[in-house]
């Protein structure tokens, strides 16, 4: 983890466990709010463009990324994590190290780490927060399936109260069946 300023070489930091599950309640942004990781990647410009060396923050569900790393600095733009596959290097770029792009629906962002260690980081930490998050929902739909489930329970218990049936527990007593008739004597 290299610590320089700007235009001095990589910057990255870390949060250990930044991403942890916690209980149910606060919204998703409030589960995921600490700054998982940041520091500066080179972004592959547009066609012919080369790279360009911006200041990257990946919270909540967003990677944004800056000009560098100055106090107030202006918001250049912000990528969904839900809305990306993070990818392991570039076929279009070779074996170079450190890439890694994140795969939208129309088109790509190939970002390059100083170091391969540095971009196996990023990849990493984006991965661990795209599964928390899937994480996070997948609990709100259990909890809420849980709470239909609960309303359906009380539903059918009060319509089998109406209709007189069997209470919980106590199955229906077997259908009786009459003995077999023997055939007539002949």
């Amino acid at each position: 983890m290299a610590s320089h300023g700007p235009g001095k070489g990589p910057t990255l930091n870390v949060r250990q466990n930044a991403v942890t599950k916690t209980p149910r309640s606060g919204s998703v942004a409030e589960r995921f709010g600490a700054v998982v990781i940041s520091g500066y990647l080179h972004k592959k410009g547009k066609l012919l463009s080369g790279w360009q060396r911006r200041y990257f923050v990946a919270q909540h569900h967003f990677v944004k990324y800056y000009q560098d790393d100055t106090a107030g600095r202006p918001l250049l733009a912000a990528i969904d994590l839900d809305s990306v596959m993070v990818v392991r290097g570039n076929e279009a770029m070779g074996d170079v190290p450190g890439v890694f792009r994140l795969a939208l629906l129309d088109g790509a962002v190939v970002l390059r780490a100083g170091s391969e260690v540095e971009g196996e980081m990023w990849v990493s930490k984006l991965e661990e927060m795209q599964q928390a998050r899937i994480d996070a929902m997948m609990d709100d739909l259990g909890a809420e399936s849980a709470l239909v489930g609960d309303d359906d329970a009380a539903a059918e218990e009060e319509g089998r109260q109406q209709a007189g049936g069997p209470p919980p527990g106590n199955p229906p007593s077997a259908p009786q069946v009459a003995p077999p008739v023997p055939p007539p004597a002949a």
